[in-house]
């Protein structure tokens, strides 16, 4: 029980994934679990890495141009670049559990409900005992602490990019501070899951699929509610960012339909877009435990990270022409 050197899978290569798990049999999505199926899901979880430092190298070196768009503060575009790179490095807290389940999204159990315990003071029976098994189920607490680990760094990565934009005031000073007391210090209950009405917050912390529901989010409150705030007010400042530059060359004939909107609104499209692709794996991967959306879902995300290497590209080249004339 103490051997370290004891893996899951107990194979040599990376490579080499485990047999789909029995939990997944009953779900007709064992055969969406095979090897090369998970094999290209972790790659594409590795390409954030590389994505996302190629795009914080470029905000690092143009650094003095893009200060001109924060009243010449290269301080501020520092806080633009911490904030990217604390959103694509907490999604290592999301590989390691990726990894401790052998890449494979299935139905969770919790091992500290396992009895005995002040509710059920009775030992556990064989068949409890084996769905604690990783050969079986997924580990739930790992998965809550992957989720708070996830969203705190996505929650202080947003924070981080608004106070690059719209620079040391009290407000962005204030944010940033509570979401980090939230995140670190704060009550973790009550969780989505036992909030209060049950009718607020059912959509966030469960989804029903073929009769059997399935719990979602594992998150307190308190760092859900403060991920939003961050959220509404990083859209915004993504619009007041990108947005002038994005409207000066957007073609009044490109989307006609969409005329009421106004252009500097598509510079939230970068965030969006990474948004859509988490909401896809944390409510319908995560509930349907299809291997395939799984990837679908990290890719649109890379869609997003990637959109903001052009963003920025064109930031710079403006602020250039506008030296040259």
């Amino acid at each position: 029980m103490q051997n370290p050197a004891t893996f899951f899978p107990d194979t040599n290569w990376p490579a080499q994934k485990a047999p789909p798990k029995a939990s997944l049999v009953p779900l007709n999505q064992a055969q969406h679990a095979g090897e090369l199926t998970l094999n290209v899901v972790e790659f594409i979880h590795w390409l954030a890495f590389p994505l996302g430092f190629y795009v914080a190298h470029y905000i690092f070196v143009e650094a003095p141009v893009l200060a001109t768009y924060l009243n010449g503060d290269t301080s501020r575009v520092f806080f633009l670049m911490l904030g990217l790179m604390c959103q694509v490095m907490g999604g290592i807290c999301g590989i390691q559990m990726h990894m401790y389940e052998g890449w494979q999204v299935t139905p969770f159990r919790n091992l500290l409900e396992l009895p005995p315990t002040a509710k059920e003071p009775l030992p556990p029976t064989p068949a409890e005992v084996d769905e604690t098994r990783v050969i079986n189920y997924n580990n739930a607490w790992l998965r809550a602490v992957a989720y708070h680990i996830l969203f705190t760094f996505q929650t202080l990565g947003l924070s981080f990019f608004s106070l690059g934009v719209f620079g040391y005031t009290p407000e962005m000073k204030a944010l940033l501070g509570m979401s980090v007391a939230v995140a670190l210090v704060w009550r973790r209950k009550p969780q989505l899951s036992e909030a209060e009405p049950k009718w607020l917050w059912r959509f966030f912390c469960e989804r029903t699929v073929n009769g059997v529901t399935y719990p979602i989010m594992p998150l307190s409150v308190w760092l859900f509610v403060m991920f939003m705030a961050n959220t509404l007010v990083n859209l915004w400042a993504y619009k007041e960012f990108f947005g002038p530059d994005i409207a000066a060359v957007w073609p009044p004939s490109l989307l006609p339909w969409l005329a009421p909107l106004k252009s500097e609104w598509w510079a939230v499209l970068a965030p969006l877009i990474v948004a859509a692709g988490g909401f896809i794996e944390g409510y319908f991967v995560e509930t349907s435990f299809d291997q395939r959306m799984h990837g679908l879902a990290v890719i649109i995300m890379l869609m997003g990270v990637g959109l903001h290497y052009p963003m920025y590209w064109h930031m710079v080249q403006s602020a250039s022409a506008m030296v040259g004339v």
